[in-house]
């Protein structure tokens, strides 16, 4: 039995929430991060399907950059393939800060920069089909990178991306 568990990042309930001095968003740097509840409780009830009835977790998060921390937490109770969607295309973010987060922790904005901050726990990393080309010449650790559209601006195209993910992880669950 192949069990799938989406996970999301979000800020801790005990964070500290300040409008930053651009006010246009939260201040990042004072938030800590933690699994979704109702997302831990999912990994939590796979976690205990898979004891009782065999098989194994595949665990998902499409988060940025900084769902890293997240991404272990969940990696600690599982050896599922980790698989990440590059949350920059070419050197700018897809949406969000991503960009910006990685710049002022001195990673390099590209899909490399992505690899190397998460090459300690990452089997294979999502890239968008237009950084191909670039995609061949990066070498990070054992990380595999693939490259498909991974814009979601739809239902279909969340469909689109998470069965490219899980077919990357296990191809034996997707069935055209």
């Amino acid at each position: 039995m192949k069990i799938v568990v989406w996970i999301k990042q979000v800020p801790a309930r005990d964070s500290q929430l300040r409008i930053a001095s651009a006010a246009n968003w939260i201040e990042e740097a004072d938030l800590t991060h933690e699994i979704n509840e109702p997302d831990a409780y999912a990994l939590e009830e796979a976690l205990q399907l898979k004891e009782k009835h065999g098989g194994e977790v595949v665990v998902i998060c499409a988060g940025s950059s900084q769902a890293a921390q997240t991404i272990r937490e969940a990696l600690a109770k599982t050896n599922a393939p980790v698989i990440a969607l590059s949350p920059i295309i070419g050197t700018a973010a897809v949406s969000g800060p991503a960009a910006n987060l990685m710049r002022a922790q001195g990673v390099e904005v590209s899909i490399a920069g992505v690899a190397n901050a998460y090459q300690d726990f990452l089997d294979i990393l999502v890239a968008h089909e237009s950084d191909a080309e670039f995609a061949k010449s990066v070498r990070v650790g054992n990380v595999e990178i693939h490259c498909a559209d991974i814009l979601m601006r739809t239902t279909h195209d969340r469909k689109r991306v998470a069965s490219t993910a899980l077919s990357l992880a296990r191809p034996e669950i997707i069935q055209e």
